[in-house]
């Protein structure tokens, strides 16, 4: 899963993983949760800074889905 609220960016690492996973991109934080709560992905990429709040709100959020979802802080920053 791709959180990030740059469509380059999404794109982008989108492209370098798709010969080796199934990619779901999300526009925001909040998209990213809402698909985090029907598909849990096996890992989550995550822009540390997006428009409506940090990684530190979403983080919180993953951990307490009850299950161990690796997770990658990226910034185009």
């Amino acid at each position: 899963l791709v959180i990030d609220d740059n469509e380059a960016i999404r794109a982008y690492l989108s492209a370098l993983t798709q010969d080796h996973a199934e990619t779901i991109e999300a526009a925001s934080g909040e998209k990213g949760i809402s698909v985090t709560k029907s598909r849990v992905p096996n890992l989550i990429l995550l822009d540390l800074i997006m428009p409506e709040a940090t990684v530190a709100k979403y983080i919180p959020v993953i951990c307490d889905f009850g299950q161990a979802i690796r997770t990658m802080d990226i910034s185009d920053h």
